[in-house]
């Protein structure tokens, strides 16, 4: 599997990175200040945000997206990986 590392400052490399930091911003403006008490808000927003259907993933939630992906490596290989 190949890695790639983005370099500093170059946020044209790190697309999607760009565009999920765009959706935080919608709740939350840069320079917000995020305390403890306000953990609620927090999973609130990020309930809201992967609970959202995605076109780059088949208009499927995020959330739908994780809990299925362990089913489809399953399926590819004939087994489970994890341990």
């Amino acid at each position: 599997m190949s890695t790639y590392f983005a370099d500093p400052y170059s946020s044209y490399q790190r697309g999607g990175n760009e565009n999920r930091n765009g959706v935080i911003r919608r709740y939350l403006p840069k320079r917000s200040c995020i305390e403890p008490s306000m953990a609620n808000d927090v999973q609130a927003i990020m309930d809201e945000i992967n609970n959202c259907p995605m076109l780059v993933l088949g208009y499927r939630t995020p959330a739908e997206a994780f809990t299925d992906e362990p089913l489809e490596l399953t399926n590819e290989q004939g087994r489970c990986t994890s341990k």
